[in-house]
């Protein structure tokens, strides 16, 4: 599985590869491949730094095919940081270009489109990607939806909730979360024990130096006389 070290050496390549804005997009969404490719730009609200993934595009040519996501779950609307955002107004700005410079366009409303305005097949996305990780030396086992399973893995190493998680990767449960991504959780029992001993163990507050008889104390000095002691033993509400 890619490793979110990996996942970002990739990225930093992406920059000059054909296809930076739908690699970056995958890794910082965790979107699937035909999420991303069936992405249209309405799907994109700037003013609230938002998304929604709400269809999949799979196939090629004829039997090319654009549906719903794969559950009610898939459709979500998830936050994205500015980097992507600002990622995406290039995009759309170089997708601008190729539409004047193109002899023939295709008017079509996806985000993610060749220099003729159609989609990206998914085929020939995946032979991109093959193509970038032999620009960036590293293994030709990787799928673009490995970029998916890094950004998974960052954020619950990083302390993530996993229902937020489970809900950007638009899975059905977090169960299922936790369980395909339990890998990304092996020190966690050791840091909550070592949180929970910090918290129980810590050193109480610094008692007070002044003595009660010293000016400002007088009120006090009654308080320091030695209590007697029940003749049940010590009072265990002192405790």
């Amino acid at each position: 599985m890619l490793t979110p070290e990996e996942a970002k050496h990739l990225l930093r390549v992406a920059t000059a590869h054909r296809l930076h804005a739908l690699w970056w997009f995958l890794a910082l969404t965790g979107a699937r491949k035909g999420e991303a490719l069936g992405l249209q730009w309405t799907d994109i609200h700037w003013d609230t730094k938002t998304v929604t993934i709400r269809r999949t595009l799979s196939g090629s040519g004829r039997r090319r095919q654009e549906s719903v996501t794969k559950t009610r779950h898939s459709i979500r609307t998830i936050a994205i940081p500015d980097v992507l955002i600002q990622t995406l107004e290039q995009w759309r700005h170089e997708q601008r270009l190729q539409r004047v410079a193109a002899t023939t366009w295709h008017d079509t409303p996806y985000v993610f489109t060749t220099t003729h305005g159609t989609p990206w097949d998914p085929a020939h996305v995946s032979r991109q990607f093959k193509s970038l990780l032999r620009q960036s030396e590293m293994s030709l086992a990787w799928h673009p939806h490995d970029l998916r399973h890094a950004m998974a893995t960052h954020w619950l190493a990083e302390g993530i909730s996993p229902k937020v998680v489970s809900e950007r990767l638009g899975h059905s449960s977090v169960a299922f979360t936790l369980q395909v991504h339990a890998h990304a959780l092996p020190n966690q029992q050791a840091e909550a024990a070592e949180k929970m001993a910090t918290q129980l163990l810590e050193d109480p507050e610094e008692p007070s130096t002044n003595h009660p008889h010293e000016p400002g104390n007088e009120g006090n000095a009654a308080t320091t006389e030695e209590k007697p002691e029940s003749p049940d033993g010590p009072n265990h509400a002192d405790f």
